[in-house]
């Protein structure tokens, strides 16, 4: 039983079956009650969850404002239409435009990355 429990934690979202077969081997090696030990990795177990969900709350504003501030340049280009410019002409049709525009791009990308990583790694973390 506690081999095919210990088989069944290694699969995504059943992390709690590990503490379940550590639980059911002491108990049965020794006759020591199951249930209080069952109760507490369920505990253990919700406040782990409690602990991701505002974990999640909490990286959810960093994702928005880097997903916003990577919008921004296209408002900017807007706006210079708006205005009666044409930046897509000078982004497109000049090599200091263009270089400006791969950079923006590239840059724009680079820090999306950061970002996801970073919380990504935070989220690694527990």
């Amino acid at each position: 039983m506690v081999e095919a429990l210990r088989a069944d934690a290694r699969m995504p979202g059943c992390g709690l079956l590990l503490a379940v077969s550590a639980c059911w081997s002491v108990a049965h090696g020794t006759g020591a009650g199951l249930a209080e030990s069952l109760r507490r990795a369920v505990s253990a177990d919700r406040e782990d969850d409690e602990v991701r969900t505002q974990l999640a709350a909490h990286l959810a504003a960093p994702r928005a404002t880097a997903r916003m501030l990577a919008g921004l340049p296209v408002l900017g280009l807007i706006l210079g239409i708006a205005m009666g410019g044409d930046p897509l002409a000078w982004l497109l049709g000049t090599p200091l435009g263009f270089g400006c525009l791969t950079c923006g791009i590239g840059l724009t990308l680079l820090g999306l990355l950061w970002t996801s990583r970073i919380a990504a790694r935070v989220e690694a973390l527990l």
